[in-house]
């Protein structure tokens, strides 16, 4: 349970909560390192792209989770029950009838796509190369649906670029 606690932990707050594994059995720096926990939720909230209710839900039960961590004692089974429900706001569920009224989307910008290379010890610097990667794999692609009798144009609609672009790569074949 202590590592679980710092892993989990040092997922929102990286090095600042290195070698606190010990700590979950003291309430007092439990809700301590929650509470910055749900402040960074909070603020990832707000950059969450939903329609306005889900949002004010979303809200809504990091502010109830956060208010509960705020209180003098630490209820476990209530902060247990609020994550919960956090999560399953998060995931998109809605009211009491198990309805799913939103889907998560997840993407990858580049800066986390390089983040994320940066972290697992690869080579960053190999723009090019990953470039070519890609360029000769939409070429690839382009020849197989080329092959199977589609327009350029449907091309273009398969790989949500223009028609010229699929021109351009097509004659680089």
């Amino acid at each position: 349970m202590e590592l679980s606690f710092e892993y989990t932990i040092r997922m929102f707050l990286g090095d600042k909560a290195f070698h606190i594994a010990g700590l979950v059995h003291e309430p007092k720096h439990r809700k301590k390192y929650f509470k910055q926990v749900i402040k960074r939720i909070l603020k990832q909230i707000d950059r969450i792209d939903t329609n306005t209710a889900h949002k004010k839900r979303m809200f809504s039960a990091a502010q109830s989770l956060l208010s509960e961590l705020q209180s003098r004692k630490l209820c476990d089974i209530t902060v247990s029950i609020k994550l919960l429900r956090l999560v399953g706001i998060l995931l998109g569920y809605s009211g009491v009838k198990g309805a799913i009224l939103n889907t998560p989307f997840y993407y990858q910008t580049p800066g986390q796509h390089f983040t994320e290379a940066i972290l697992n010890g690869t080579d960053t610097h190999s723009d090019d190369n990953e470039s070519k990667n890609v360029i000769t794999k939409r070429k690839e692609i382009i020849g197989q649906l080329k092959g199977d009798g589609m327009t350029d144009y449907d091309i273009a609609l398969v790989l949500n670029t223009t028609e010229y672009q699929i021109k351009k790569l097509r004659k680089e074949l």
